[in-house]
């Protein structure tokens, strides 16, 4: 019921904030489809915990997992300020990526062990994928191809480097010529695909099941050191004990008091999600690879779900204003732009759902 309740409070701070003259809502695409009979049973009163781990997305109920199942005995607890998957993990376009961070892929082909890390990854997520399949049914893991194509000579170089990197570090892929006249390079590989929702609403459910307490309203002000461990002094002034804590709040960090705050910079994105398509217009979309990254100088990705596309393509350093969901109309005008560029021969995309948010960066672009 408070679940139920929290979301509906969502719902309307959602419908209540201003819309572009179109009227299209800003909320995610996952959030819309995903609420509801997926949502886990949640405790109501947080207690003293071995481990208290701020932020129920992803990263955090991972974490929970599998401390659990290394050590069952353990007294795991989740504080997460408004529902599991609030955050960027509810916001994401789905993609168990098979390639390092790019930062990680410069020297591959020079130094063994970044070679041997980038083919280790690649294995790595295969794992977590056959993991999400057998534990996670909510995540509809697929096995998928990934298309990374080239617009122009200057990322079909760039595209072109990545596969002599690829080969050298022995990650199976293809590289080919598209486009016509333009002989466009377009680099082809296995990859998985969720609904990245679902995913944490299922990890939520089995964390529960392996004896974590989650608590889903429950904001954390700030957090202090001391002899026994940490202070983790909650929103309502309740404060709660903890041998160790794990911050897994990725752009909200800011929002809890810290001794020292990570240097890391505050990246928004931005995504649409398309009406319903026909048969003919998927079929256009999905000719590339069920997940298509553009090489442009917006970074375009898109894939289809449900029988409508998932499109997005634009990056802001720091937070936008006017809510958590936020779309400026001009980054809205912009994304029909680029969606347009993407299919030039398919008739007008409409677009149902735009939604923003927000991302922990490192200075090297690795995510925090």
């Amino acid at each position: 019921m408070a679940q139920a309740l929290a979301l509906a409070r969502f719902d309307a701070e959602t419908d209540a904030r201003p819309r572009t003259q179109r009227t299209i809502p800003h909320q995610s695409h996952w959030h819309r489809d995903g609420c509801g009979a997926k949502l886990a049973v949640f405790q109501d009163q947080p207690t003293d915990s071995d481990i208290v781990i701020v932020g129920g997305g992803l990263a955090g109920l991972s974490t929970a997992v599998a401390i659990l199942e290394h050590s069952p005995t353990t007294r795991v607890t989740v504080l997460e300020s408004r529902f599991a998957g609030f955050g960027a993990s509810g916001r994401a376009g789905g993609l168990m990526s098979p390639l390092a961070a790019p930062v990680w892929l410069l020297s591959a082909d020079r130094n063994a062990e970044h070679a041997w890390a980038i083919r280790t990854l690649r294995t790595m997520i295969d794992r977590k994928a056959a993991w999400l399949a057998q534990h996670i049914p909510e995540s509809e893991v697929r096995d998928e191809q990934l298309a990374i194509e080239a617009t122009g000579p200057l990322t079909g170089l760039g595209l072109n480097t990545l596969s002599t990197i690829l080969t050298a570090a022995g990650v199976t892929h293809e590289l080919t010529a598209h486009g016509g006249a333009q002989k466009r390079d377009r680099l082809m590989m296995a990859c998985h695909t969720v609904n990245p929702f679902g995913t944490v609403q299922g990890l939520a459910r089995h964390a529960r099941a392996l004896g974590a307490a989650i608590f889903e309203g429950t904001s954390v002000a700030h957090i202090d050191e001391d002899a026994d461990g940490a202070r983790i002094t909650l929103g309502n002034g309740q404060v709660v004990r903890a041998g160790t804590v794990v911050m897994c709040t990725n752009a909200y960090t800011k929002s809890v008091g810290l001794p020292e705050q990570p240097k890391a910079k505050v990246v928004s994105n931005f995504m649409v999600a398309s009406k319903p398509l026909d048969a003919a217009t998927q079929t256009v979309i999905a000719k590339s690879g069920i997940f298509t990254v553009e090489l442009n100088g917006a970074y375009v990705f898109y894939r289809l779900h449900g029988g409508r596309l998932l499109f997005g393509g634009i990056e802001k350093f720091g937070e936008m204003t006017g809510g958590s969901f936020e779309v400026p109309p001009q980054v809205l005008s912009a994304l029909e732009a680029l969606l347009a560029k993407s299919f030039p021969g398919v008739a007008p995309i409409e677009i149902d759902r735009a939604w923003g948010g927000t991302f922990h960066m490192t200075l090297t672009d690795l995510p925090v």
